[in-house]
Parts: structure tokens; sequence; C-alpha cells
């Protein structure tokens, strides 16, 4: 089928002399409706630094596209009653009309189920067979025989073989993150129909990826410098590294995918990670069939960008860079990555199924328009940590800082031009302070353009609205309402100056707000230009005349239309109960013994914000220093500051303990969780703002009680400890059943 051109007029090709920008955000995979989190997270900031490359003049393309092959392609249309590909042409479609509402600005919106994937897949197959890198391997899976089909390992469910929980997943286990092969499960079941399958052998092709280990550290270690990629980014993949490359099985017995092209595989398709990422070449061929290689076989020339989840980094770092330097291609390989992490609803995950979130869909139907979606998420980004939206920040954010700020200012200096200037820019002679303020605003300029040329999106738009609120200042100081009677000239040279503001933020966020940035443009009468190269002001001439149609540019929203979507989009969830409790993980990094104390240590712990917290734990007597060091930790963030021999504690690590008082005392923890993420009951929601701090004895009380059970950690009588993800939480020691205490001092 053929990929659609949404934006470009003409094919652009690198040009010598110009700097050449290559954008690819994560392809998103195609069998569902994408959520504000998926939109964020990939084609939003892609978006935003696409533009930006526009606004310098850069010469760049952005591509993206669905992902469209796999099992989960195959699983979806089974249960819809269609053909993968009757599916994939639905929510290509769909897709589409979401990402234009929000005005994303590809250049190419593609899809992978073209003849170029199929052409360009095999052939880098090829050259890595040629090249000794493949290895044929004959291996057990499960086979469902009511499906007739070998099962993916996530649509297998059993008994983990290592801490017995009754539904892990094929490939790992949620409880304990143990990694798993299907065959490994204890009584595993088909996901689809819950039929036992059976162990079938069956050959599959690896890359060997142990021979291509040292090339790629060499490229890891020097992109990662040269590309600044982000710290969690270069973390993952030295982890991968320093664990060692195992062979990747790149095959899988499946008929919705590409082909392997060789006889004795010609029953098999590419396995979606190895396939999947060459789908950025591919639909960059569809684009420019005749010149694609120019982008992608010029890695003097053309740097590349790529933009994603933290979920995906390993696949773009390790897995699709190996099988391009195993080709023996010149191929652009990474030069910046950019990764977010994730972004919940409410304290929750999103869940089409469970009418959880605002999708994709639902935020085109909310008559907000895209521009205030976009400057939520863009300022919300979660660049370091997760972000939760939440209808009342969504609102206040939206009243107080775009209407207050940028909306109220814009709007009051353009309508002072109308009604005393009759729609002409007056002439303007600056003063000493005037001067001050226009080198305030040129050095904000520069910060902005040196944030966008690292990607700091989300500082980038903060230094745009601390512009605004300096023009607002200067508005409110001079008082051009008083002015115009007092002192002409001078309520001209303000009004001027303010007009050049306007001028300035309009171009400024173009890359975030395209919609707001062309009605401000409408409104001074004057077309889009570039970022000037020497980073000022823009200057509107004097004698220009302004648009007299002077409009109000964001409207409020109101409280009843913020509480009616509030009930739309809270799903289930809405009926259950608030957890009062606000529990993160958290990492430890730091560890002292207390002075005049033998039970006390001082600890540095991490929970996802920019400063660690301070925690005083009574655990000497459990755990050494050493122990403590690096240690994932269960972190309650809401409990009232105290202060234990001097020291102020921000929050309690929280322990297990047998009722008798016997036994090891046993940390709470959440194996491969991130810090920052948040830990609720099952069957409870997430406040979106902590309760007001409470004291070590309300926590105490029966109803915030927490014990084992059955081996979980249970709050209350029933409510399993969990991370928003559904990551169980679990204990380093046996403790038997007793409750989470905080450690004594």
């Amino acid at each position: 089928s053929s990929a659609c051109v949404t934006m470009a007029a003409e094919v652009k090709v690198p040009t010598a002399g110009r700097r050449n920008i290559l954008i690819t955000s994560a392809l998103p995979y195609v069998n569902n409706v994408p959520h504000l989190g998926n939109i964020i997270g990939c084609v939003l900031s892609g978006d935003v630094f696409a533009r930006y490359c526009r606004l310098r003049d850069y010469n760049v393309i952005y591509v993206c596209g669905t992902d469209e092959y796999g099992t989960a392609t195959e699983t979806r249309a089974r249960e819809e009653g269609v053909t993968p590909k009757e599916l994939c042409n639905k929510y290509h479609a769909i897709h589409k009309r979401v990402y234009e509402w929000f005005d994303c600005s590809f250049d190419i919106f593609g899809r992978t189920t073209t003849e170029q994937q199929t052409h360009i897949a095999q052939n880098i197959f090829h050259k890595l067979n040629a090249n000794d890198l493949l290895v044929e391997k004959e291996v057990s899976q499960l086979y469902c025989e009511k499906c007739e089909r070998f099962l993916a390992d996530r649509y297998v469910r059993g008994t983990c073989p290592f801490c017995a929980y009754d539904g892990a997943r094929g490939d790992q286990c949620d409880k304990c993150q143990k990694l798993l092969d299907p065959t490994e499960l204890i009584n595993p079941k088909c996901h689809t129909d819950g039929t036992q399958p059976v162990e079938r052998s069956t050959t599959h092709l690896f890359l060997k990826l142990p021979e291509l280990t040292e090339r790629l550290k060499n490229w890891v270690d020097q992109s990662s410098q040269k590309g600044f990629w982000s710290p969690n980014s270069v973390q993952m993949t030295h982890g991968w590294l320093k664990n060692g490359l195992t062979d990747r099985c790149i095959t899988r017995d499946l008929k919705w995918g590409t082909p392997v092209p060789i006889e004795k595989f010609k029953h098999k398709v590419f396995y979606v990670w190895f396939d999947a990422p060459i789908g950025y070449i591919s639909i960059t061929a569809n684009y420019a069939p005749h010149d694609w290689e120019q982008w992608w076989k010029n890695p003097e020339n053309v740097e590349l960008f790529q933009f994603m989840g933290k979920d995906n980094v390993p696949f773009h770092t390790v897995i699709f860079p190996s099988s391009l330097l195993g080709s023996g291609d010149n191929w652009t390989l990474l030069h910046h990555l950019s990764t977010t992490e994730y972004l919940t609803y409410e304290g929750r995950k999103f869940t089409k199924s469970g009418g959880v979130g605002v999708f994709g869909d639902h935020a085109m139907q909310t008559n907000i328009p895209a521009e205030i979606w976009r400057y939520y998420l863009l300022v919300n980004r979660p660049e370091q940590s997760d972000s939760d939206f939440t209808w009342d920040d969504f609102k206040a954010k939206t009243n107080n800082e775009l209407l207050k700020n940028l909306g109220n200012f814009i709007n009051r200096a353009l309508m002072f031009i109308k009604n005393n200037l009759h729609c002409i820019i007056p002439p303007a002679t600056f003063c000493d302070e005037d001067q001050k303020i226009i080198e305030a605003v040129n050095g904000l300029i520069r910060d902005f353009a040196a944030s966008m040329e690292k990607v700091h999106i989300k500082e980038a738009l903060k230094i745009i609205m601390e512009i605004s609120q300096i023009g607002n200042k200067f508005l409110q100081d001079n008082k051009p309402w008083e002015l115009g009677k007092s002192d002409p000239v001078r309520c001209g040279t303000v009004l001027s100056l303010a007009a050049n503001f306007v001028f300035t933020l309009s171009i400024l966020m173009e890359p975030f707000m395209p919609q707001l940035s062309s009605k401000i443009l409408a409104q001074l009468n004057l077309p889009p230009c570039r970022l000037r190269d020497d980073m000022v002001m823009l200057t509107v001439p004097e004698g220009h005349e302004i648009s007299h149609n002077i409009a109000p540019l964001i409207q409020k929203l109101e409280d009843k239309v913020i509480e009616a979507l509030k009930e739309k989009f809270a799903g289930a969830q809405a009926s259950m109960p608030p957890c009062p409790l606000d529990i993160r993980v958290g990492r430890i990094e730091g560890v002292q013994a207390l002075p005049d104390s033998d039970k006390l240590y001082v600890m540095k712990v991490n929970v996802g914000s920019s400063v660690p917290r301070t925690v005083v734990a009574g655990l000497r007597a459990h755990y050494t220093q050493e122990e403590l060091e690096g240690k994932g930790v269960c972190v309650l963030c809401n409990l009232k500051p105290a202060k234990l021999k001097g020291v102020k504690s921000e929050g309690m690590c929280l322990a297990c303990k047998r009722q008798d008082g016997e036994g090891p005392l046993g940390l709470l923890f959440v194996p491969e969780a991130q810090p920052g993420e948040k830990i609720c009951p099952q069957d409870m929601r997430l406040v979106p703002a902590a309760p007001s701090k409470f004291d070590l004895n309300q926590f105490k009380k029966p109803e915030n009680s927490m014990h084992m059970k059955e081996g979980r950690v249970v709050f209350g009588e029933t409510h399993v400890l969990q991370t928003e993800k559904g990551v169980l939480v679990t204990v380093d020691r046996a403790a038997g059943a007793g409750e989470a205490l905080h450690n004594e001092a």
C-alpha cells in the first residue's frame, strides 16, 4: 500500500553547506488509538524539534509512520473479525487523523507494510548473512493447537517458577521481574483462548550480537558523547553492554510480517524488533524513492535525531545499530536520542478498555483547541521523571499561564495600539531602562536557542513564558493608558516595544503552538519569519499597520466544563476509593551513620525529584551501609517531616517485620523499577495531589495498615500493593506475616 506524504511540497535532499537533520519519532503500533502519553512521548516532541529546525532554516525532514507487523496485529485482527491488512488500514487512518489534528508536521507519515520495507529489510538481512553474523538454532516453543500457531512470549500466561506468581507472562514475571522463557512457566495457558499449549521444536535465525559488541561499544561511546544522549539512555545502554550481549532471535513463526528470504525459512517472518526500526528507512524511501540513501547512507553530512519513550531505548541503541553496523554499509547512525518517561492520567495508567484517560480521538471531541493540548503536554513533558495529567492542573496552566500571562499581554498590547494609535506602529526612542530590558530578552532568546539545540524542550518553553512575563511587567510598569494623555511620545515608545515583544513571542512560540503563532501574526498583519541568527528581538517597523481585527487568543476553561470532562474520562476508577498514601519507588544514593545513635542512618533517597530526600531510618541493626547503597526502596512521601536527633527526615522507607518481632526486618521494594514510579494499592485510585501530610500515628491507624498476605504486601484488608504499571511490591527478606512498619529509631 502507498505511504502518504502529509506535509512536504517537494522532496528535500541533503544540501552541501547547510545543516542536514533527519528526525524520526518511534513508530506507533498500529493496533490501538494513541493516548496523550503516546503523543507527548514521541510524535509531539519530535514535531517541536522539527519546527524549531525549520525556524533556524536547517535542512530537515521529519519521518514517522505506523508499525504494522507482528503478533499483536494478528491477534487484534482476529478479535475484530477482520484481516490484519484491514485492521492496519483502519488504525493507520486513525493515527494519521489524530496527529494531523495535533498539528504534527511530518514530511511523511507512512507505514511499514510496503514493498520498500520488504526490499530494504531483506537487503540488510542478506548482508548480515553474507558477513556470517547469523546463526541457526533449534528452540522449543509453545504451540496452541486450537489457534494453530506458535505463541509469542507475551501471549502465554502461567505460574512463575521463581516466585509462584500465577499471572506471569511468557517473557517476564511482573512480580519478581525475572526474565522468563515461556517453556519455564508452570501450567502455561494461551492468553487468547485459555487452552494449554504444547511444546514443539522450531528453528530460528539469530543475530550474533557478541561478535558486534566491540564495534557497537566504540560507536556508543562516541555517539553518546557527541550527540549528548540523556543520562538514562546512556545508563540503560551501558547496562546491556555490561551484562554481555547474547545472540538475538530475529525470526518468528508468523504469517503477518516481512518474509525471510531463504527457502528453508520461507514460512517465517522477521521479528518485529529487527524489522520495525528499518521502517524509518523504508518510510524515507517512500518519501524520496530515488534519494533516500542520501539521508540514510550519509553519516558525514546528516545528523539523525530520534524521539521515543524510555522503554524503546535498547532497541535503538543496541539492536538497530548492530544490524546496520553488521551489514557493512555506511549508514547514518543515531546522533541524538531524546527520551521521555511515562505520562499517567490522574495517577493511573491510560486504558482504552477501562475508559480511563484521554486518547487522541477524545481530545479532538472536547472542543478545546489543539494548541492548548500541545502547551499542556509540552510544559509537563516527562523529561527526567514521570508526569501526571490532571484536569485541575490542565485548567490551572491554561487559565493562569497561557491566558493570564501570554494571552492577556498580547491582547492588551494590540488593543492599545488599535484604540490609541489607529493600528499604526509609532516611532520609538528607547531609554536606558528600555535597552536593559531589550538586552535581557536578547539573552533569553539565546538561552532559548541553546536549550532547543540540546533538545531541552520543556526548558525552552519556560523561557518563552518568562519573556512574556517581562513584557507583561513592562506594560504594567509603564501604564500606557496614562501615558497616552501625559506623554504621547513615551506612550508610542512603550507600545512600539510591546509590539516587538509580541512579534518575538509569535516566532518563538511557533514550534510549540503553531496555530497560536499564526493567529498572533494575523493580528500583527505580518508574515512568518525565521529566528534571527544574531538572536535578538524582532522589530515591527515604524509605520506598520496591524490588523483591525484584534480578538482574545485564548479562552478561559470554565469549572463546569472541566468537571464534565473529569467525569467523562474517569472510567472505572471513578468509583474506586482514593488512596491516602503517596508512596513512590526510591533509590538510596547515600548512607551515613547518625552520630550519637546506634540505631539510625541518615540516607539520601532519590524519589524521582531533582533533589534527593533526606530520610532518617532505624536500620543499623538490620543492614550495613554497603547493603543500603544503591538499594531500591518504597518511600512514604507525604508523611509530616520530623526531626530525629536534630536531623529533619522527609519521608519513611517502608519495611516489613514479623508480628512476634522475630526474624529479620525486610525493606519493601519493586524490582527493576525507576525512582519516582508511584505505588498504589489495587482497586484504589491515586489522588492527583498528595493529601495533606499526616503524622506517624495517623499512618499506624488500622485503615492505613499494611501486612503480608500469601507472599504479597497488602494495604487495608484486600488491596495488594503495586506500581501504577501493575508490578507488585515485594520484600527483600523473608519477613513472614507482619505489618509494614517505620524503621524504628
